[in-house]
């Protein structure tokens, strides 16, 4: 009987992408000579994001093939088009995400090992041994992630002026693009399979695997620099993360309300970040 009350409920508090989604599709370049450090002289900053750009491609290519498994299920004409949408912005930021890997490169830092590690615990793990519809859950999980993140670099416009202009075009046309489209696979999956417990477990798993992997990877760069174990890199460190910016505190209470039972990504719009974004960041780029 709970069950059915809750299920009941979800249906009723759904709603669709309430705009469209537009596929922009920007070139970026990165010219070599950028600096190493580039998100305002800060090693941990630079390289939380590098750290991003590498596990972006991989993650959304997964993101894509979860959601695509059950495109041919989905009757709703605009649900249609909005995973289409989806799919397409998603392929765009693993190509522009990629470009940069060339400048890591030239700046000296190898990342094959913990890219094939990446790549073999979200293929021959997650992908292999959670069934369908766990795969569509946590897509939809780590969608609601990205978009928190999304929503947090986009309020925070006197922060990421610090960065490099092109990156931080780069990382503002990605958060834009993950607001747009951050209720696609939820919706997917609200169509496909609405239980409580496996919304819940997608989040388990997704949010964790995010975690682990954003934390090695940073860990990984500032290894190679010799830097990891300073007095003032781990004090930046706990600052980003949980005293000062509070990142992972930010992310971690506004998952919160992936748990609430009548959750959808909409129920909070912050549209007006997007055109905030465009009309500034993006302004002669989008």
């Amino acid at each position: 009987m709970l069950k059915r009350i809750i299920r009941s409920r979800e249906r009723k508090r759904r709603s669709p992408t309430p705009h469209p989604i537009h596929v922009r599709k920007i070139d970026f370049e990165f010219p070599e000579e950028i600096e190493k450090y580039w998100f305002g002289g800060s090693a941990v900053k630079t390289h939380v994001f590098n750290t991003i750009t590498l596990l972006f491609p991989e993650g959304e290519q997964y993101f894509i093939r979860s959601v695509n498994r059950f495109r041919d299920r989905i009757e709703d004409p605009a649900l249609q088009e909005a995973i289409r949408g989806f799919m397409q912005q998603e392929m765009q930021h693993s190509m522009q995400h990629k470009k940069y890997w060339h400048n890591l490169e030239v700046q000296g830092y190898h990342y094959d090992r913990f890219l094939a590690l990446f790549r073999f615990f979200l293929e021959r793990v997650v992908e292999a041994r959670c069934g369908e519809k766990l795969n569509l859950a946590i897509t939809a999980a780590l969608e609601h992630c990205t978009a928190v993140l999304a929503q947090i670099y986009l309020e925070e416009e006197e922060a990421t002026a610090e960065a490099q202009e092109a990156l931080r075009k780069l990382f503002a046309w990605h958060s834009i693009e993950e607001i747009e489209h951050k209720g696609v696979a939820y919706d997917v999956l609200q169509e496909v399979d609405d239980r409580y417990l496996l919304r819940v477990a997608g989040m388990l798993i997704g949010f964790y695997t995010l975690v682990f992997f954003t934390f090695l990877g940073t860990g990984m760069f500032l290894v190679q620099d010799r830097t990891l174990l300073r007095g003032k890199v781990l004090r930046e460190l706990a600052g980003f993360f949980f005293t000062k910016e509070k990142v992972f505190n930010r992310t971690f209470w506004a998952l919160g309300r992936y748990l609430r039972p009548d959750f959808h990504p909409w129920a909070e719009d912050n549209r007006h970040l997007v055109d905030r974004a465009l009309q500034t960041t993006l302004a002669a780029t989008a």
